[in-house]
């Protein structure tokens, strides 16, 4: 929320057609008994002009009002578009120009300023036109809720000299309404919020809880599943020796730490192809045994012997 004016009122005396005030640099400046033309200078200056149904008091405005198109949406200005229409006094954000401000016409009784420290001194600027300025600062409507009060006696007693004390009184206790509704409205939130908070919470929990069960059965059921495909192995493998297990013994490890990863026919297959293969090895070498036994069966030991004599002539040994 913008911040607000805060100005410590410290005395406010009457003489003769002059009110004096102390403003938020802790200056007395005097001002007229009846005010009816200012100008707002600086951030928010006249934004709560406008807040207090005051605006037709300006007599001019800074150039943000007139050409500055980005700021068009501006609650106070959409409100009050003629305010473009007035005279320019100077820049927005205090950088006033003392000249325009003198040929104004008619002319400003009193130049309300925020943020002092920012563009044209206010000191300087009284000197310069010879019209009151008068310092504010901004508030907050949380922090510094006090001074935002005194700024509201301020506005109360500165709406007096133009004879609309009840007007701005109204105002001020419509927007005062307006705020005591808004916090009633936050508290409620706040609450209803909480209860919001607190069931998250507890259906949070509740997940949690059902999230962990189920995620314990799906660590049992994966057990049994795995020991049931390791039973599957086991069975596969009932008949097969260690001896012809033992082609496929790396397979059948890998399965045992990980069942749900392989295929206990790829590991029966295996022993299947090697059993074959140890078969048809066995096979020939019986055939080969059997063909040099009947070679040897078919010898004749007795029959007759010859060699080559030097005449190339076969005689027997005998």
């Amino acid at each position: 929320m913008a911040a607000l004016f805060v100005v410590i009122v410290s005395s406010v005396s009457c003489v003769s057609a002059e009110v004096t005030l102390k403003d938020a640099w802790d200056r007395e400046v005097v001002i007229p008994e009846e005010v009816t033309r200012v100008i707002c200078s600086g951030p928010g200056c006249l934004r709560y002009l406008v807040y207090l149904q005051a605006q037709d008091l300006a007599v001019a405005v800074d150039d943000m009002e007139k050409s500055r198109n980005m700021f068009e949406s501006r609650p106070y200005y959409i409100a009050h578009p003629e305010l473009k229409d007035k005279p320019l006094f100077g820049e927005f954000r205090g950088h006033d120009n003392p000249e325009l401000i003198v040929a104004l016409d008619p002319a400003p009784q009193v130049i309300f300023k925020t943020f002092g420290n920012m563009g044209h001194d206010p000191v300087e600027l009284q000197k310069k036109t010879g019209i009151t300025v008068i310092v504010l600062d901004h508030g907050q409507l949380g922090v510094g809720k006090e001074k935002m009060d005194e700024l509201k006696n301020l506005l109360v007693e500165l709406a007096s000299k133009v004879d609309k004390t009840a007007e701005q009184e109204k105002v001020i206790e419509q927007n005062a309404s307006t705020v005591a509704e808004l916090n009633a409205s936050v508290e409620s939130l706040k609450v209803a919020l909480a209860a919001v908070e607190a069931e998250r919470n507890e259906l949070d929990a509740k997940y949690k809880e059902l999230w962990d069960e189920a995620e314990g059965l799906r660590v049992l059921i994966a057990a049994e599943k795995a020991k049931a495909r390791i039973g599957e192995l086991n069975a596969a493998l009932a008949d097969f020796t260690d001896e012809q297990k033992a082609v496929a013994q790396e397979e059948i490890t890998a399965f045992e730490a990980d069942p749900m990863s392989h295929e206990v026919n790829a590991i029966v297959d295996k022993i299947l192809v090697a059993i074959a293969k140890k078969s048809i090895e066995d096979a020939k070498v019986a055939e080969q045994n059997a063909a040099e036994k009947k070679d040897e069966e078919d010898i004749d030991i007795f029959a007759s012997v010859y060699e080559t004599n030097e005449d190339n002539e076969e005689v027997s040994i005998f």
